[in-house]
């Protein structure tokens, strides 16, 4: 027996998972509205050496935190505050082009 779906099949199969997706996100939202507000989230994998790890696991320990924690909270503040290059070379920038940011403004 050979089954064979045509396009208006697929595309019929695909609104009723959608509707149905789409109905099971709204119960979830109902039933647990504290989840309202998360965030979606990413994951990375990175290759450090068992020294670098072992480093970052003590610094985790000695603060009292999770490994995953002590490295989200690290990335938070490199991400929230530019570092010293990025702000010379912002300065340098602005300083070297002033004369044509004033005439543009």
């Amino acid at each position: 027996m050979r089954l064979s779906l045509t396009r208006s099949a697929i595309a019929s199969k695909n609104k009723d998972r959608d509707r149905l997706s789409q109905r099971l996100k709204t119960l979830i939202m109902l039933h647990f509205p504290s989840i309202q507000g998360v965030m979606a989230v990413a994951s990375i994998t990175i290759d450090i050496s068992d020294e670098q790890l072992q480093k970052l696991q003590a610094l985790a320990r000695e603060s009292g935190i999770s490994l995953e924690d002590l490295l989200r909270a690290r990335i938070e503040d490199w991400l929230s505050h530019p570092t010293r290059e990025f702000a010379q070379a912002a300065n340098y920038v602005l300083k070297k082009n002033a004369e044509l940011y004033r005439r543009l403004a």
